[in-house]
């Protein structure tokens, strides 16, 4: 190859050695730009539902002002959602369980003050108890059933045991302090 077509191939040729070691092949591109394609797989779904919200949100608002206002109980509920999510996805790059962006961002609201719901308290109970059934499936889903199997005798000790004595020193106060009977006394440990 002589040295004419040499330099043809290499202007042909788009990725040369210093531009393969590069994420995007330019070497002029910001760094987070680079930690964005990087990362885009975690970033994208987050960043579609932010898109897809502030769209509905808009359409809603242009259709039904006094609903959509972000002062209105349904919109403190879907920010509480979004929030809870936003921070869940947060919590969980630094490595810690998404759950537990979820709770701080529930006391934060909370006790900023966006968490009056009013009119919507038969719905606040549903999505209590909700967020229950989430957390217990959660933690459910992160047990080793192996290691259930293995340890069964020491989990049933640690299990029962606080439950059994909780239980009979309940009932025996409730019937020498408050004259109930035994089995009223067992029902209410």
């Amino acid at each position: 190859m002589s040295g004419q077509q040499r330099e043809e191939a290499q202007k042909v040729n788009l990725f040369n050695e210093n531009e393969t070691n590069n994420d995007s092949g330019y070497d002029d591109d910001p760094k987070i730009w680079k930690h964005v394609v990087r990362h885009w797989p975690v970033i994208s779904q987050p960043l579609t539902l932010l898109v897809l919200f502030l769209l509905m949100w808009g359409v809603g608002y242009s259709i039904l002002p006094q609903y959509t206002a972000p002062e209105s109980p349904f919109m403190r509920l879907v920010f509480l959602f979004i929030g809870g999510q936003t921070c869940g996805i947060i919590v969980s790059l630094i490595g810690l369980p998404d759950m537990l962006g979820m709770i701080g961002w529930g006391v934060l609201y909370r006790n900023v003050g966006w968490g009056n719901f009013s009119g919507l308290e038969g719905l606040e109970a549903i999505l209590r108890e909700l967020a229950l059934v989430n957390i217990m499936l959660l933690a459910g889903m992160g047990l080793d059933l192996d290691a259930l199997r293995k340890l069964f005798g020491m989990v049933m000790r640690i299990t029962l045991i606080p439950t059994v004595a909780e239980t009979t020193i309940v009932a025996v106060l409730a019937v020498y302090l408050f004259n109930m009977p035994w089995l009223w006394g067992f029902l209410l440990g």
